[in-house]
């Protein structure tokens, strides 16, 4: 089996989590990015709601009230976290006007920021486990978010390159 790289960061926060989500995006960004939605029917039931500067985090259970955030930042991309639940997602999103991610509720309370050092796109990889799991802390919803820049991805403001993305839902293939 691979060994994964070790992240270089780790941040590790609770966040309330109002009106079933919370966020983690690239600030400057997001007070620009029409297409930061958080509720459209398609979007619902998926985990996440992946826009071109972060992600929408979506609660599986209707009634939680505060989940566990774990960020840890790599060099490259680390082997799948396969001790967490079959709740998994990987999307790319493009950091363009700050070197980091903040994580934060709807209610707009800045929980905790997470320092990537680098503009260009990055890939961000979703575990979340239920408060149910065997291993819950204090019976809250768990989340993992793992990233790391794309290899093929400049590192200056403004490239085009940013404009990809993918949003997918892993495969139990993968885990």
């Amino acid at each position: 089996m691979p060994t994964s790289p070790s992240p270089h960061q780790t941040v590790w926060a609770r966040t309330r989590v109002d009106h079933g989500c919370f966020l983690l995006y690239d600030p400057p960004a997001c007070h620009q990015d029409d297409d930061l939605r958080l509720w459209q029917d398609d979007d619902y039931r998926r985990m996440l709601v992946c826009t071109p500067s972060g992600v929408v985090a979506r609660s599986a259970v209707t009634d939680i009230r505060y989940a566990s955030v774990s960020l840890e930042v790599y060099d490259a991309e680390p082997v799948f976290a396969a001790e967490w639940a079959h709740d998994a997602m990987e999307c790319d999103f493009a950091l363009g006007d700050s070197l980091e991610l903040q994580l934060q509720n709807i209610m707009g309370d800045n929980v905790a920021t997470v320092w990537l050092g680098r503009r260009g796109a990055w890939r961000l990889r979703a575990h979340r486990r239920s408060p149910e799991h065997p291993g819950a802390v204090d019976h809250q919803e768990e989340w993992l978010f793992q990233l790391w820049p794309r290899p093929e991805s400049p590192a200056g403001p403004g490239d085009e390159a940013m404009e990809v993305r993918l949003c997918r839902v892993l495969s139990s293939s993968r885990r």
